[in-house]
């Protein structure tokens, strides 16, 4: 039987806590938020609501890489005589360490040789076409996340990433990273609204919100579910498990 993954995930919890009552599921990875409104009285569990948006650890680590890192490999060059920026389509790639390659092209190193020639900023450029020459975006991604990661038990990191002639070490604050993910969270927060309302339930008749997915863990997402739900609400589950172990029943 297929089973959508917050009912899964949801279904774990019950597994493990049988007692009746009304929870909400916060399932919080690296591709997607998935939210899961459901109710159980007895044997009967019922979906009351479930909604979903496409935001996850994954764009964190792009507002990352955009905000901090990109400036590494050149997107804030001006160039030619009349200083024009970086062109939008190279910006674009380089959030999404997938697409990179698609810049490997005849016409791209022809006009990396163009700004090579010029002079003025051949290092950031000499470092954009490392990393896409020897296909190292996933690792320096891996750096980012690993930076993010660190933030939900620090105040401030640093993203290192060192391979060929790309030396970069890039401090990252905790406020900077809940900077860049606040239009985010004002979307979460929308649409745990919209679930409860597709739902009929109003918050205070909550008993649980399950938080599952390694992004629930972030200082800032705990945040913003204590402020609407009150901590003793909150529980995380099988943070990384919890789809897995509902699949499985």
């Amino acid at each position: 039987t297929f089973l959508a993954e917050p009912i899964a995930a949801t279904l774990s919890f019950f597994q493990k806590y049988p007692q009746d009552s009304t929870i909400l599921l916060f399932d919080f990875g690296g591709g997607t938020l998935d939210f899961c409104l459901m109710q159980k009285k007895g044997k009967e569990k019922k979906t009351l609501a479930t909604d979903g948006l496409s935001v996850g650890g994954d764009l964190f680590n792009e507002e990352i890489m955009e905000q901090k890192i990109a400036k590494h490999f050149g997107t804030e060059i001006v160039w030619g005589q009349k200083d024009l920026p970086m062109p939008i389509y190279i910006k674009k790639r380089l959030r999404k360490w997938y697409e990179l390659q698609v810049l490997n092209t005849p016409d791209f190193h022809s006009f990396m040789n163009e700004l090579k020639t010029e002079g003025r900023n051949r290092a950031q450029v000499e470092k954009l076409e490392t990393l896409i020459n020897y296909d190292l975006s996933f690792s320096l991604f891996s750096a980012i996340e690993k930076a993010k990661i660190e933030l939900s038990e620090k105040e401030e990191t640093i993203v290192v990433f060192n391979q060929k002639n790309i030396n970069l070490q890039e401090k990252i604050t905790r406020t900077e990273f809940q900077k860049m993910i606040k239009p985010y969270l004002k979307q979460i927060e929308k649409t745990i609204d919209t679930v409860l309302r597709k739902g009929k339930i109003e918050k205070e008749q909550l008993d649980f919100v399950i938080c599952t997915g390694g992004s629930s863990l972030i200082p800032a997402v705990k945040q913003k579910l204590v402020d609407k739900f009150g901590s003793a609400k909150i529980l995380f589950h099988d943070i990384f498990t919890g789809v897995a172990a509902g699949l499985a029943l």
